[in-house]
This record gives C-alpha cells, sequence and structure tokens, in this order.
C-alpha cells in the first residue's frame, strides 16, 4: 500500500501521483485535516466561552438533592468530647459511611496513655502542639506521621499537654496480653458524636425547664 503525506511544498499533484488512486488520496488526507481544524477550532472556541478547553458540562446532576453534597463544616465552638475523665477528649469532624474514613481531633492531658493497637487501614497524624510518644519514637508539634495499614502500635504517651489531627482511612483495633480488647471505626465515632449531641440538648432542655419555673 502506498502511503502518501501532506507536505508544505505540496502545491499541486506531481505528476507520479495524477492518477485516480493519487488523486484520491490526497483528497482524503485533505478532507481528514480540514475537519481536524474545524474540531480543533471548535474546542479553542469553547474554551473561550466557557473558561476551559473541554466540552463539558461541570453542573450538579440532580439539584433536588443538592443538600446531601453541601459541604461539612465543623465549628471552632463544636465542643470537645470527653473520653477520659479529666485527661482525654475528642472532637468527631467527620464519618464517613460510603468510604469508612473518619477524622477527628484529640486532645491529651499530659501523662494519657492510650492502649496498644492495629491499624486495619493507613492513617495520617499531624501534631498541632505538645508532645506525643509514638513508640521509639516523639512527635512534636508540626511533625506528620504517616502509618501504614498492618502497622503495630504499643501504647502512645502524651508527654505533655497535646492535641493532634487524625485522619483514618478505616477501623483500629486495641489489644493487651489476652486479644483484643476495643474496636474503632467510623462507626463508633459517629455513635460518640451522636451520643455527646443528645446528652448536650437534654441538659440544655433541663436548664431551660428551670429557668421557666
Amino acid at each position: 500500500m502506498t502511503v502518501y503525506r501532506l507536505t508544505k511544498e505540496l502545491v499541486f499533484p506531481p505528476p507520479e501521483l495524477a492518477d485516480d488512486d493519487g488523486l484520491l488520496a490526497i483528497g482524503v488526507a485533505v478532507g481528514f485535516a480540514i475537519v481536524s481544524s474545524i474540531i480543533a477550532l471548535l474546542a479553542l472556541l469553547a474554551g473561550e466561552q466557557h473558561g476551559y478547553a473541554l466540552m463539558q458540562r461541570v453542573a450538579e446532576l440532580h439539584t433536588e438533592r443538592r443538600e446531601l453534597l453541601a459541604d461539612i463544616i465543623v465549628r471552632a465552638s463544636e465542643p470537645w468530647i470527653e473520653t477520659a475523665p479529666g485527661m482525654a477528649w475528642t472532637k468527631v469532624l467527620f464519618t464517613g459511611a460510603e468510604s469508612g474514613r473518619w477524622v477527628a481531633l484529640y486532645r491529651w492531658n499530659k501523662g494519657y496513655v492510650a492502649p496498644a493497637h492495629k491499624h486495619l487501614s493507613a492513617a495520617h497524624t499531624y501534631v498541632l502542639k505538645g508532645r506525643l510518644q509514638v513508640r521509639d519514637g516523639i512527635l512534636e508539634a508540626g511533625d506528620y506521621d504517616y502509618e501504614p495499614n498492618g502497622v503495630l502500635h504499643g501504647e502512645t504517651t502524651a508527654l505533655e499537654d497535646t492535641e493532634y489531627l487524625f485522619v483514618c482511612d478505616g477501623p483500629v483495633v486495641f489489644y493487651d496480653a489476652n486479644g483484643l480488647v476495643a474496636y474503632k471505626g467510623w462507626e463508633e465515632l459517629q455513635r460518640l458524636k451522636e451520643a455527646a449531641s443528645a446528652k448536650a440538648a437534654a441538659a440544655r432542655a433541663t436548664a431551660a425547664g428551670a429557668a421557666a419555673s
């Protein structure tokens, strides 16, 4: 098969291409070039009109579900949930039923010790203030720690009053010498948040009733 390519020097078909096959090949090539140029021009015009090169629609597909697509905002005023009297508190930021991911802030007073545990998913820790003893290392304010799926952590100790952000892609199990003692995943964090909200609502109702009487 003979392949013909158009070049800038090809102004008129040379004699060797003056037969029917040659003219047909040139016509096909010219037509392809014209169609390609038109497509490129349309893409360019679409980009100038919409601010992007690809022709696509970015509008929400189901506007009636907009409330499900809204941002989740946890205000700084969100109360801490006490998990160990006088020593440890948690602020639940996000729980993802679809992915299993959960995000929380932790506040530990100096001397608090979290039990040994195993990660059944990857996790990310960022220390906001204080110091944490994690295995053989010490994390300080500004340090980031990636904890891979399957890693074992012994007791984790707050060497100072400490706050840290924790992003976990799934569950964590706690254990001692006798075996597993606790499980923590997105559902447990969601239950913790809902229980704290219900307790706070009940306290507000009680206070309002007392004020009314």
